[in-house]
């Protein structure tokens, strides 16, 4: 069985370089990663392809006020840019004050409101690009090469962006 060796100075060298890709790929993933997911849950707001089409009488009603008849969540994009991304305790929270995400995302009986599940429906379509982001950490960390993984963050950033509706 053939023995494995590697001198004490390419061990340290490799060590150096594993370390250093450890300290850039933890700042650097989890910041990109809730900014991506923070783009895909704003992204489904107002795309009636994801989310029940509102109710004749809401249609009606919105386009009297000047807004755009079908355009579920999205009126003045207030609740939407509502959504702020905060970085707490290694991770990362996407977050709103605004109590009405809560009757939407869940739906609310008294005002006859069906579920429209912006956040799970964002996170479920994000959650590929993040596998691949921690797959390519993971790489990351064992080869002590980081740029594989960045070019991917730079590329899935860019991705969300030009996605952006309104």
């Amino acid at each position: 069985m053939p023995i494995i060796s590697m001198s004490a100075r390419r061990y340290a060298e490799h060590s150096r370089r594993v370390w250093l890709a450890s300290l850039v790929t933890e700042a650097l993933t989890r910041e990109a990663i809730g900014r991506l997911v923070l783009a895909s849950i704003t992204n489904v707001f107002g795309d009636v392809s994801k989310l029940a089409p509102l109710a004749a009488a809401t249609q009606t009603e919105r386009a009297r006020l000047g807004y755009s008849e079908n355009d579920p969540l999205f009126r003045s994009g207030e609740l939407r840019n509502s959504l702020e991304l905060a970085m707490r305790d290694g991770g990362f929270v996407v977050a709103t004050n605004d109590e009405r995400m809560v009757w939407l995302e869940y739906g609310y009986a008294p005002h006859n409101l069906p579920p429209r599940p912006a956040i799970w429906i964002g996170i479920q379509e994000i959650t590929p690009v993040v596998q691949r982001i921690m797959y390519l950490t993971v790489q990351a960390l064992a080869r002590g090469d980081v740029q594989p993984l960045v070019r991917f963050l730079a590329a899935a950033e860019t991705a969300a962006a030009s996605q952006v509706r309104y």
